[in-house]
């Protein structure tokens, strides 16, 4: 759909059929913008704006919520720099953009517009949480309290607000404020678990001693231990623990 230099990072659609995007491809400086392209013929437009990232749209399309500065590549938790990201809106037709971020010299960040709201991430409790407020940058609203792992990704459906923190995914209910913690099943062949035969085992051979009567020698190879005779003879696994990874064996006497 693009074939730009610049990487094109999709951020909404704004109808059902154009979907805008993210690229520096047209700015002159280190800055990102947001392009609309039509997903039927192919045409673009550029959102008159110097900066706009993270965006997203109203349900009628012509009202844009976005982020400026954009990204900084800064990842000090809790920045409040000169460069922290924080919420815009702009209107097709009007002027200039509007501030949305008020009093607040932290960083508000991936707008997700929702039923006549504007959800975002926000460290205003120490914490990364989910905020969100109305069209006008007021009513401001905490709606997650992780209290120790940043929450970093978020989607919107209906009632329900999926979010990522940590390792985990959770479904919180706005309606009701109630949130569960997901139970996650992969399933997978696990084939890197499956017993398999190595061809050259000499290969692994990490360490090797001989005993001092020259009989036998130890080694080591992909953490197991063995013991073989010089000549005829049994050969022995000495490590018998899974879980374990032996090194360096050596005969002590």
């Amino acid at each position: 759909m693009t074939y730009e230099p610049a990487p094109s990072v999709p951020t909404d659609w704004k109808s059902a059929t154009e979907v805008a995007y993210v690229t520096n491809q047209y700015s002159t400086l280190p800055r990102l913008n947001t392009v609309v392209i039509n997903i039927e013929n192919g045409n673009k437009s550029i959102i008159p704006l110097e900066m706009a990232a993270e965006g997203s749209f109203n349900a009628s399309g012509d009202t844009y919520y976005f982020v400026r500065p954009t990204f900084h590549n800064n990842v000090t938790k809790r920045y409040e720099g000169g460069t922290a990201r924080q919420l815009w809106k702009y209107t097709s037709g009007q002027a200039e953009a509007v501030k949305l971020t008020q009093d607040y010299k932290g960083e508000d960040h991936h707008p997700i517009h929702h039923n006549g709201r504007v959800y975002f991430l926000s460290s205003r409790d120490g914490i990364q949480n989910v905020w969100s407020m109305n069209e006008n940058g007021l009513d401001l609203k905490q709606h997650t309290k992780q209290p120790s792992y940043d929450v970093r990704e978020l989607a919107v459906q209906g009632t329900n607000l999926v979010y990522r923190s940590g390792a985990d995914l959770y479904v919180h209910d706005l309606a009701s404020a109630q949130e569960k913690k997901l139970a996650v099943s992969l399933t997978s062949d696990f084939e890197q678990m499956r017993e398999y035969w190595i061809d050259n085992p000499a290969n692994y051979i990490s360490t090797s001693s001989i005993s001092n009567d020259g009989e036998k020698v130890a080694l080591t190879a992909r953490g197991r231990v063995f013991v073989f005779p010089a000549n005829q003879g049994r050969s022995l696994r000495l490590s018998q623990k899974d879980g374990v990874r032996y090194r360096d064996a050596v005969f002590f006497s």
